[in-house]
């Protein structure tokens, strides 16, 4: 997505990029009304795309670290076992929602370098209420992609756990993977929640 939108910034402006531009860069028609493409729109994108991922990668990486036992996004009156896709922790969501702040301040701070290296006609620098509204907004997109992938993760990712072992097991049982990680191989794995659609990768 951010690839995508880099390149169309680029095509549509010619080179010459302002990135919180928002003058059209083109007109487009869909469902019989005209959108008006502009670079800060395409800015969002790219920057909306990395606020989601860092997000949910320190929601997943930091938030396993909570005290608390994490609650299943889809019934918070549900408690799961740490690890378990669609548990949610006050760690993790707070830790998704400052790694949007992160990408935030990075894209707030970007285009005070642009503008500087930039043409004349593009040297009129963002007001601090740009970069308020911008940290503010990627820190809601970071929170936001970490839920939607709780979300995801508990309606369509299998969570199995295993009571006799602790531990739990994302997608199907192999066996290979029985000799492997049971401790006792008579022991079996209860779903705790989704089904087996998705994987990490998709």
């Amino acid at each position: 997505t951010a690839v995508v939108a880099c390149i169309a910034v680029r095509v549509l402006s010619r080179g010459e990029v302002d990135p919180l531009g928002v003058t059209s860069l083109k007109v487009v028609e869909l469902g019989g009304a005209r959108w008006g493409v502009t670079s800060l729109g395409l800015t969002l994108m790219v920057a909306g795309h990395y606020a989601a991922c860092m997000g949910d990668t320190l929601a997943s990486e930091l938030g396993i670290l909570s005290k608390t036992q994490p609650r299943l996004v889809t019934n918070p009156f549900r408690k799961v076992p740490p690890g378990t896709n669609g548990g949610v922790s006050p760690l993790g969501l707070t830790v998704s929602a400052l790694g949007g702040t992160l990408i935030g301040v990075i894209t707030s701070i970007s285009p005070l370098i642009h503008y500087h290296f930039s043409p004349p006609s593009f040297s009129t620098a963002p007001t601090l209420q740009t970069h308020v509204k911008l940290i503010s907004l990627l820190t809601a997109s970071g929170l936001f992609g970490s839920l939607l992938d709780s979300i995801l993760g508990a309606a369509l990712q299998q969570t199995l756990y295993n009571k006799s072992s602790k531990k739990i097991l994302i997608g199907q049982i192999t066996d290979v993977l029985d000799a492997k990680k049971q401790d006792d191989p008579n022991a079996t794995w209860e779903r705790v929640t989704g089904w087996n659609v998705l994987d990490n990768n998709a």
